[in-house]
């Protein structure tokens, strides 16, 4: 029997692109509902899609997305992961008042209003400055 050859897709293997090759963000999209989902991913553009389609969270099939409310570039995927899971404990207005706080707030005043649930003396001076 003879030798197999190397098949040639083999002989150059396409480079695989990981997790850590992109920057991770944490989102927040607003629902034809009006609730908000939090998710984490490296291209929130293309999430964004995946979810109006239907191929997204199975929350956001039955709850269509109709817009980004906010979007955070995070370190790396355990910040993201880490961010998230501290977004998704909060209540609805406070998930909105995140989403304003965003545009306005220096991250460490952000990330101790979330770890305070929403209710820290930071948040509020930033809300008195206003």
């Amino acid at each position: 029997m003879p030798a197999s050859r190397p098949r040639a897709d083999n002989l150059h293997p396409k480079k695989v692109t990981t997790p850590s090759d992109h920057s991770w963000y944490l989102y927040l999209l607003e629902c034809a509902d009006g609730s908000l989902y939090t998710g984490i991913t490296t291209d929130v553009a293309r999430r964004f899609a995946q979810h109006q389609a239907g191929t997204g969270a199975r929350y956001t099939r039955s709850r269509k997305p109709i817009a980004v409310a906010a979007q955070l570039r995070c370190a790396d995927r355990a910040e993201a992961s880490r961010l998230e899971a501290l977004v998704k404990r909060l209540h609805a207005p406070r998930k909105r008042q995140f989403c304003a706080m965003l545009a306005q707030a220096e991250m460490p005043a952000l990330l101790a209003w979330l770890r305070e649930g929403g209710h820290s003396s930071e948040a509020a001076a930033l809300r008195a400055e206003s």
